[in-house]
């Protein structure tokens, strides 16, 4: 973050020094005081109200403009923002859900001789496919999704009327809506000397500003991947992979997603035993994204057996992204290892393992294999070890489908039934 804001620094120097970059707009003259009026409504929603007040005072604190009090009388220029909302639902296995949004308004700068700066606020998020249970109520729905978008427009604006500074330093604020929209803005200038500024950003831990710096660099420059400073940097990618911090291996996962090159795909399928499962998914997806066949690729298949030994690892965490890696590599012939490891004491370890399996082959709970353990499993059910007989019946509800508890008599009489079969 401190290399970013120096970056930012010399782009101010050389606005202000050298007209190194465009100011852009600055329709708007001698504005030093503005009044602001906010207008908020939702649908069927009416405690929601989204921090749009915060989001104005820092916005023209960063053009340098000052904002006077609701009542004042003296003033240069109003700022008004009307934005209107409301709740999307969707169909879910648990009932109806607010999951979507809709968001319309309108961002306008008017000065005392009636010239006037506007943008229009739009933003629909539609209900998706899966959706948490706490969505029950419009009052619920997801609004703050919209404020990037209303970020974006206020960027735009700014940037017209004050020139290019304030997004600038927007750059750096604490807010990752602020930053996307700043980033954003930059981006729709479409001017190629903002690029290295936005290559930097995209090391940004929100992944919602990664997106938008993506998005800003493909409005500028849909080649921006094949840049030198692309080039020079990919190591660095790499490298941050093995990171102590989860949030930059995530981070790092998603930018060689954006940079698509086979180069990564090896330190990539390295970090799918990652611990930690947000970064372990990032790079699933960038590894299907940069070759849908990594799979197949003859170096990747000599990988395996690391993770194998992974399996055996003292700490849980590596022995379920072992498992995690496993299912993703989907090699047959880790179906025995695995359901061998059905057993291991750690919750997480063992659902990896089953999912791994399932990943592997659907079918896997009528393989010989697991009928041949189920036995073992009765047996574990008489151990005096809680670690042991609470996994054993934990196994046989997951590969059996049945439920007998930790009751052995039962579990036995299933099973002699089940062999007669």
């Amino acid at each position: 973050m401190k290399f970013g804001l120096r970056i930012i620094l010399v782009f101010l120097v050389l606005i202000v020094f050298f007209g190194g970059l465009p100011l852009l707009g600055q329709e708007l003259q001698d504005i030093q005081t503005v009044k602001v009026v906010i207008k908020q409504s939702y649908k069927d929603a009416p405690k929601v109200s989204l921090p749009l007040k915060d989001i104005i005072k820092k916005w023209l604190q960063y053009a340098s403009i000052t904002i006077v009090p609701e009542d004042a009388t003296e003033y240069d220029a109003t700022l008004t923002v009307k934005v209107n909302g409301e709740a999307l639902a969707g169909n879910y296995t648990s009932g109806k859900l607010y999951s979507g949004v809709l968001v319309n308004g309108f961002i306008q700068l008017e000065d005392l001789q009636g010239q006037a700066i506007e943008t229009r606020v739009r933003y629909k998020k539609e209900p998706p496919q899966t959706a948490t249970d706490n969505l029950k109520t419009p009052d619920k729905a997801p609004f703050e999704d919209a404020l990037g978008e209303i970020n974006f427009r206020l960027a735009i604006v700014m940037t017209k009327a004050f020139g290019i500074q304030p997004v600038l330093q927007a750059l750096e604020d604490q807010d990752k809506n602020l930053r996307a929209g700043a980033i954003l803005c930059l981006g729709n200038t479409r001017d190629p000397r903002y690029l290295e500024l936005l290559l930097h950003k995209l090391s940004d831990t929100s992944y919602n500003v990664h997106l938008a710096t993506v998005t800003a660099l493909d409005t500028i420059d849909q080649q921006w991947r094949e840049s030198e400073l692309i080039k020079k940097t990919f190591p660095q990618f790499i490298e941050a992979l093995q990171s102590n911090d989860p949030f930059v291996r995530e981070t790092a996962a998603w930018i060689l997603r954006e940079l698509k090159d086979p180069r990564a795909i090896e330190p990539l399928v390295q970090a799918l035993g990652d611990v930690d499962r947000s970064v372990r998914l990032a790079v699933k997806y960038a590894l299907d994204t940069i070759d849908l066949e990594w799979r197949n690729r003859e170096e990747i298949k000599k990988m395996i057996p690391q993770f194998i030994e992974a399996l055996r690892n003292e700490l849980s965490d590596i022995r379920a992204g072992a498992a995690y890696a496993l299912g993703e590599l989907k090699d047959p012939k880790t179906m025995e290892l695995l359901i061998h490891a059905l057993g291991d004491v750690d919750e997480e370890v063992r659902r990896n393992i089953a999912s791994a399996l399932d990943d592997i082959d659907p079918q896997w709970r009528e393989s010989a294999p697991i009928k041949k353990m189920i036995p073992q499993f009765i047996e574990a059910l008489k151990d005096i070890d809680p670690d042991i007989w609470l996994v054993a019946k934990e196994v046989l509800k997951e590969v059996t489908g049945e439920d007998f508890g930790d009751d052995y008599d039962s579990w036995l009489r299933w099973w002699n039934e089940e062999s007669k079969k």
